[in-house]
């Protein structure tokens, strides 16, 4: 059964899957096309790994009453733990504290990330289509922006977080790491974006959640005016 996130995305189907929909496609094809098989660390178990148990077992003690939910553990794989080990450098316990964050916000946004809950869409942010190479492409167009306002906020929140965890499913089922963002600013209005409170939410799920996740960014027509989001936005991104 097709779930809601994976209807998101036009990249749906099995690693295994391209061109046309249902489509089989051997080894050979498979490269011929770009697609590629699942990645050797989603292979690797956690006890292979003293780093990756580690680094899972204290970011479960920061979590309330020190446990872990199942939907939280379903994250855990080492595909997605490594990517917080790396990032602190092999150091399990600072890879667990931003670990742990991640994990309480897939907690707090479970039932859109899973397709329990329809998100109320606000723009036109999704993933469009997928490269070459096989990283799905995000767009969003500020023409159809939503103004963050007391009523909107959190349903704008929502709707990225599902857009960001197609993006993540679809570049897992191609094999591939992180998604490419475009932004068009045509019709941007300062008047519209002067609430931060959505670009800090998807700066921290780019800089935890979905750690690595962004892999490059494509700003088109952007007006002079943009100029003041960007410099807020940049330091966030780095």
């Amino acid at each position: 059964m097709v779930t809601l996130l994976e209807s998101l995305s036009c990249c749906y189907g099995r690693v295994d899957h391209c061109g046309e929909a249902g489509e089989k496609c051997d080894e050979d094809q498979l490269r011929r096309r770009g697609c590629q098989k699942q990645a050797s660390p989603e292979n690797t178990q956690l006890e292979d790994d003293p780093g990756l148990a580690e680094t899972v077992r204290l970011a479960e003690q920061l979590l309330p009453n020190g446990t872990m939910t199942q939907w939280q553990r379903r994250f855990c794989t080492a595909r997605n733990i490594r990517r917080y080990l790396d990032g602190r450098g092999g150091n399990p316990a600072a890879a667990a504290d931003i670990f742990a964050q991640a994990l309480r916000w897939r907690q707090e946004y479970q039932e859109v990330l899973s397709g329990e809950r329809e998100p109320k869409w606000q723009t036109d942010l999704r993933v469009l289509a997928r490269g070459e190479a096989g990283h799905p492409i995000i767009y969003g167009c500020f023409r159809f922006n939503v103004p963050a306002t007391q009523s909107t906020t959190q349903h704008i929140i929502e709707h990225m977080a599902a857009v960001m965890e197609a993006a993540a499913n679809a570049a897992k089922r191609r094999g591939v790491v992180g998604a490419d963002t475009v932004m068009d600013c045509h019709g941007y209005r300062v008047a519209d974006n002067l609430n931060p409170a959505p670009m800090l939410a998807l700066m921290r799920m780019a800089n935890q959640p979905y750690r690595d996740g962004l892999r490059t960014a494509i700003i088109v027509d952007a007006p002079q005016s943009f100029q003041l989001l960007w410099r807020a936005a940049k330091p966030l991104l780095s």
